[in-house]
């Protein structure tokens, strides 16, 4: 569900949005069940569209959870790779049984932390979708600077974090440090002329961001 449309808007997008396989319907059903945070269907249909132009060959994925987001991106047209890191074992699980009943060949999945999975990885990504531990968000974007290719672009999930992120009101005290840690980097961002980036209100805000020296 959305964090920041109205519920009759979201709605209508939901109906905008192309037919999905029976598949995905069934991935989308058991998340919703199961209390399980997977990209929201306009924000899908956005980042499809956007890639689908971006054209990317390879992708890296953090945060796997049922395999929702790896199965679609990797069938975009170009991608011969994706990657993608699950630190849950359960999880890891889940996501490898509906990977192969999707039949997706180019993905390969990694169980263990992200950030020491970038530590790690020698591999390089035309881009790299973070949508893990939102406190983590600062550290995975350090990191992943060092494996994007030039002319890659980096997109962040939930940027807004329920709204918290502008909305003091809505904070939680047990989700203080993360609220932190998410407006200092975009805090950062927006003061740092190396890059250019896009905050765009779909679901929970989703941030995208590519160095300028492209």
């Amino acid at each position: 569900m959305s964090e920041i449309l109205q519920d009759h808007i979201e709605s209508f997008l939901d109906d905008f949005s192309p037919e999905t396989s029976d598949l995905s319907w069934e991935l989308r059903a058991y998340a919703k069940d199961n209390h399980v945070p997977i990209i929201d269907e306009e924000v899908k249909q956005f980042l499809s569209f956007y890639l689908n132009t971006l054209k990317p060959r390879k992708i890296l994925e953090l945060g796997t959870a049922i395999g929702y987001s790896s199965i679609w991106m990797s069938q975009i047209k170009g991608v011969q790779e994706l990657h993608t890191v699950e630190i849950r074992p359960e999880m890891f699980a889940l996501a490898k049984e509906n990977i192969e009943r999707a039949n997706c060949k180019n993905v390969r999945q990694f169980q263990g932390d992200a950030a020491d999975y970038l530590d790690k990885s020698q591999e390089m990504y035309d881009f790299i979708f973070i949508d893990a531990a939102k406190g983590q968000y600062p550290f995975y974007f350090k990191k992943a600077l060092q494996r994007l290719e030039k002319n890659g672009v980096i997109g962040f999930d939930n940027i807004l974090f329920r709204g918290m992120i502008s909305n003091q009101d809505l904070v939680k005290r047990r989700k203080i440090t993360i609220v932190k840690r998410l407006r200092k980097l975009l805090s950062e961002l927006k003061l740092d002329q190396a890059y250019e980036k896009t905050l765009i209100p779909l679901g929970d805000g989703f941030l995208l961001v590519r160095r300028n020296d492209v």
